[in-house]
């Protein structure tokens, strides 16, 4: 699968479609404004990227910034959870669905947001036994924890 056709097929799923100005650079995908790729026509050299950066290809698939999560934020796709296991899951936990304050129309992989309705990141439903919760498959805390590993 292409950085391109997994990119569509996962806006697709919130509801969404792609503008024109996205931009593929390698497994990486970019929207860049039309001033700006005015001017990279223009010069010699290819950027190594240029404006908002909406995701890469990875080898688990392609992975979504934070920009383009931010970008579907109004879809349906998504559940809001309580103010009190807010910090949790951006902490990489796992959330009960008893703080699921709104459930969207979900699809299997959904966005997570909170009251406000700032996207805090991925989940997925998931049944261990009897209980049901939201399993945390990304959130905004992740980048932390990345930099964190690397002292």
């Amino acid at each position: 699968m292409t950085v391109e056709t997994a990119l569509q097929a996962l806006v697709k799923d919130y509801g969404m479609r792609l503008p024109e100005n996205v931009v593929y650079r390698g497994k990486k995908a970019f929207l860049v404004p039309e001033h700006v790729q005015e001017i990279t026509r223009r010069i010699d050299l290819e950027p190594f990227s240029a404006g908002l950066p909406l995701g890469e290809m990875t080898s688990k698939g392609f992975k979504p910034s934070f920009a383009l999560l931010d970008l579907l934020q109004k879809s349906k796709n998504r559940i809001i959870i309580a103010d009190d296991v807010e910090w949790l899951f951006t902490c990489g936990r796992d959330v009960f669905m008893n703080k699921v304050l709104y459930e969207g129309e979900l699809k299997k992989t959904f966005l997570v947001t909170n009251k406000k309705g700032e996207v805090l990141g991925l989940g997925r439903k998931q049944k261990k036994g009897k209980q049901v919760f939201i399993k945390n498959l990304y959130d905004r805390g992740d980048f932390l924890r990345r930099e964190n590993k690397k002292k």
